[in-house]
Formats: C-alpha cells, sequence, structure tokens
C-alpha cells in the first residue's frame, strides 16, 4: 500500500514532518490548544456563573426538548453568539434555545467557532 509523503508542521520554525492531512505536528497542535483555552478565561468569566445556571436550569425545565432534533435538551444554547455578559442577548430569552449535547456541539462547530471553525453571523 502506498504512503502519503510527508509535509513540514505548519507551525513557524518548526522543523518536524506530519502525515498528510494534518497541519501542524502533535507538539504544537496541543500547544494551540492550551493557548486558545488559556486565552478564552473560565467560563465563570465568560458570564457562565452561578446566576446563569440557575437561569439555564429554569429555561430548560420550561423547554425540556432539543429544537432540532427533539431530543431531551441539556444546554441553553446563545442562537446569536453575544460578545459578553454585558451584553443585552446574553440574557434575552428570545436568544436562547434549548438544546441536546449532539446539536449544541454541532451548532458550536459550525457557527461559533468550535474545532478551529471560523466563527459565522
Amino acid at each position: 500500500m502506498p504512503v502519503s509523503a510527508l509535509h513540514p508542521c505548519a507551525h513557524p520554525g518548526c522543523p518536524r514532518l506530519c502525515p498528510y492531512g494534518r497541519a501542524r505536528c502533535a507538539r504544537h497542535t496541543a500547544a494551540d490548544a492550551r493557548a486558545y483555552e488559556q486565552s478564552r478565561g473560565s467560563p465563570a468569566s465568560r458570564g457562565y456563573d452561578s446566576k446563569w445556571r440557575a437561569y439555564s436550569r429554569r429555561f430548560l425545565a420550561e423547554h425540556p426538548m432539543c429544537i432540532d432534533c427533539g431530543a431531551p435538551a441539556v444546554h441553553t444554547d446563545h442562537i446569536i453568539r453575544p460578545s459578553g455578559p454585558c451584553d443585552p442577548l446574553f440574557w434575552d430569552p428570545v436568544n436562547h434555545a434549548p438544546r441536546c449535547k449532539a446539536c449544541h456541539s454541532r451548532k458550536a462547530a459550525a457557527h461559533d467557532g468550535g474545532f478551529g471553525n471560523k466563527v459565522r453571523p
């Protein structure tokens, strides 16, 4: 079976070679992920504190089913991504949707920049 050629890691100055389909070597992929998580701050600093958790529990009690697939909802999702907890969209109930874990992850990956995707409006 033929083997694909290796290519250099996309991280500037890294001499390591990567298999086809990977842009960065394992070292830089992990380092980039750590740096991204540290730059985001804690969930509480982004507004997801005890006040949000209490609100989310009430919202999910009133809206128990996922709006996408009808499965039991476990996440209160922001339909339009707010810029932070001071943004009026953060607390606007019209901007919230109940979602199951799978649908929330799919929406986050597609629209909110999850898995390294670009943020879409």
